[in-house]
């Protein structure tokens, strides 16, 4: 019986110091506020070529970005990027059945060792009317080099048509 009362009156604590950790939040939790990340748009369109769809890169030397550039199917010039200071992020969309679908970079920002990238979907409206083609709509932005890991957020728009 005393035994019971002893396992009883622990339970009680833990539970109670449980509800108070889920009320105030654990003090030993450290949660940064996210700071910005400056970005720049190196290019966007919505045939990417070889590249696998709903894939996401990280490029950080010149070799790389020429690999990226001619999966592309690109003929223009590439872009110059001082790998030095910078690095490339490519956000690929997955296969779309038609035009009208783009995808863009929100926001850069750095929290709790990690770099997170978020990524809007635009989607056309239901009334629009957009040639019947496949596509697959990409976004590629410098960023300032880091060694943080990449995860990203992702949120989806639909773009009523004009």
């Amino acid at each position: 019986m005393k035994e019971a009362l002893v396992v009883g009156v622990l339970v009680l604590l833990a539970a109670a110091g449980g509800a108070w950790l889920f009320v105030k939040g654990s003090p030993f939790a450290h949660t940064e506020a996210p700071a910005a990340v400056s970005f720049a748009l190196l290019t966007k369109g919505d045939q990417s070529g070889e590249v696998p769809p709903a894939v996401n890169y990280r490029v950080t030397n010149t070799d790389e970005l020429a690999m990226l550039w001619t999966m592309l199917g690109r003929t223009d010039a590439m872009p110059e990027v001082d790998f030095t200071m910078s690095e490339v992020l490519a956000v690929f969309d997955e296969e779309r059945p038609s035009a009208g679908y783009a995808v863009e970079v929100v926001s850069v920002s750095d929290a709790n060792d990690t770099r997170t990238v978020t990524i809007r979907h635009l989607l056309p409206g239901e009334s629009c009317t957009n040639a019947q083609m496949l596509t697959k709509p990409y976004v590629l932005i410098t960023v300032p080099k880091t060694t943080l890991p990449l995860t990203h957020a992702r949120e989806s728009v639909t773009v009523p048509c004009e």
